[in-house]
């Protein structure tokens, strides 16, 4: 579950490690005798984890490779959207109005796995997931933003579109099914 080391004598953290902790799980662990410094540790990694969930919209992967492997498990298609979360209005317009309401979320979950590809200009990212989803935006030749490219669990596009869509959860949802719809023809006439 947890693995806390501290130095022998001075007692300085060394490393915390957390897989698959539960806030049960974290709680039931601090008793009154426990050490404040392995408290501490123990709080300090809740709330990381916390600020973690919390910083992604529900369902929303942000590694490509990684959801691509749960598509081809579920035979779902993916929805990649390429967004500047922190700098284009667009993109927070049609995250608010159609991306985080629940009957978008409740379409999702059934329907397909959401990639968030973002391009942020002051949310910290890590280098590797900068490189990654940059070659995501070669590969697929997304120009602007927000993009949605709607791809199978290979990676093949469905479809896709640039830009702010007026008509929210309705709307995007009816685009998404008539993209299913195409790629079901075309794939039955082959």
């Amino acid at each position: 579950m947890w693995k806390v080391s501290l130095r022998p004598k001075t007692r300085k953290l060394i490393s915390f490690r957390t897989r698959g902790i539960s806030i049960a799980d974290l709680i039931s662990t601090l008793g009154p005798d426990t050490d404040r410094l392995v408290m501490k540790a123990k709080l300090f990694a809740l709330c990381i984890t916390t600020l973690t969930v919390l910083a992604a919209p529900p369902g929303w992967h942000s590694d490509f490779a990684r959801a691509q492997g749960f598509a081809r498990k579920t035979h779902k298609p993916m929805l990649l959207n390429f967004t500047g979360s922190d700098w284009c209005s667009w993109c927070k317009r049609m995250k608010l109005e159609t991306l985080n309401q629940k009957e978008f979320i409740s379409y999702a979950s059934t329907n397909l796995l959401l990639v968030e590809l973002d391009f942020p200009n002051s949310i910290p990212q890590s280098q590797a997931e900068r490189t990654a989803n940059e070659a995501l935006k070669l590969r697929y030749k997304v120009e602007g933003f927000p993009t949605f490219v709607f791809v199978d669990a290979e990676g093949v596009e469905w479809g896709r579109h640039t830009g702010y869509l007026k008509g929210g959860v309705p709307a995007f949802t009816k685009q998404l099914d008539d993209w299913r719809t195409k790629s079901a023809e075309s794939t039955s006439t082959k």
